[in-house]
């Protein structure tokens, strides 16, 4: 059997990750609140191969609570977000995020930063994940993850896959109250000549405990505007820590690239960035919304 991309990523980083997974597993309970978030990053390599990874990894006995990432570089404007995740089957000690380079590729040198929030495991931690997808080339996708009954969601995450690994574009990774939705576009707006190369999907990642103190999803106001570029932020209330973070895209159709989703640049602060794309772009106007989970310090 051809394995996907996505699949050769995930069995590529197992080796890595066994030894945090195992003291992630042997960790004593944790407290019913999440204490001691803190955020770790990985950054892959600078250069301009046309698809990178990152991968921080929490702490032991600390698991991932939340994700975001960071495109770095000259390249960047001609890169797109693949995937922000959590893999179930390693209890949460680490997410993967990676990157690439849009169709047409770029020779300029770029990198992603992988962004994990990490705490203490929450009372009912779980991870769950939904995948879709489809053999005739929609234009658009969209999944969604639940958590269990009488859990609620704290991180959302997602990927995309396509036989040509870089046509499809995370439109959207929302965190809502006890599901992760997440929406891809098709950004060229052309159907592979080949059956074979027309099979492509989305996923979603619910990060998911029982309910925290002060739980509450934050967003930024949706601001309609034809610009080449957006920025968006949102900040947790005062008294509150940001879990995790997210995004929304709205009328841009894949045709805009998030390049950051990030709690990195203020405290406890969602701030996104995203660039209409290099080869077209769209002259309607679109509008960019940060998002965040925010609770009691």
């Amino acid at each position: 059997m051809i394995k996907t991309r996505t699949q050769r990523l995930r069995a590529a980083v197992l080796a890595l990750v066994v030894a945090a997974a195992a003291a992630v597993a042997a960790a004593p309970a944790a407290p019913a609140v999440v204490e001691g978030v803190q955020i770790v990053e990985a950054t892959s390599e600078y250069s301009s191969l046309f698809s990178k990874v990152a991968q921080p990894i929490c702490p032991a006995p600390k698991v991932v609570v939340g994700i975001s990432y960071r495109i770095n570089g000259p390249g960047r404007n001609y890169v797109h977000a693949q995937m922000m995740e959590v893999n179930p089957d390693f209890a949460g000690a680490f997410a993967t995020v990676s990157a690439v380079e849009s169709l047409a590729g770029t020779p300029q040198n770029w990198s992603v930063t992988g962004v994990a929030f990490c705490s203490y495991k929450p009372d009912g931690y779980e991870i769950q994940t939904s995948y879709v997808h489809s053999d005739d080339w929609p234009k658009m996708q969209f999944a969604h993850a639940e958590c269990s009954k009488g859990n609620t969601l704290i991180g959302a995450g997602g990927w995309s896959y396509d036989a040509h690994d870089q046509q499809i574009v995370l439109d959207e990774i929302i965190p809502g109250s006890y599901k992760a939705y997440v929406t891809a576009y098709d950004s060229m707006g052309t159907v592979p000549p080949s059956n074979s190369y027309r099979k492509w999907g989305v996923g979603a990642v619910a990060i998911c405990a029982k309910a925290l103190p002060g739980l509450e999803r934050i967003a930024s106001a949706p601001v309609y505007k034809s610009d080449a570029t957006r920025s968006s932020s949102v900040a947790c209330p005062s008294g509150k820590t940001l879990m995790s973070t997210g995004f929304e895209l709205t009328e841009s159709y894949g045709r805009v690239n998030p390049l950051t989703v990030t709690g990195l640049n203020n405290p406890n602060t969602t701030s996104a960035y995203a660039v209409e794309s290099p080869y077209g772009g769209t002259t309607a106007n679109w509008a960019l919304r940060a998002w965040g989970v925010c609770a009691d310090q």
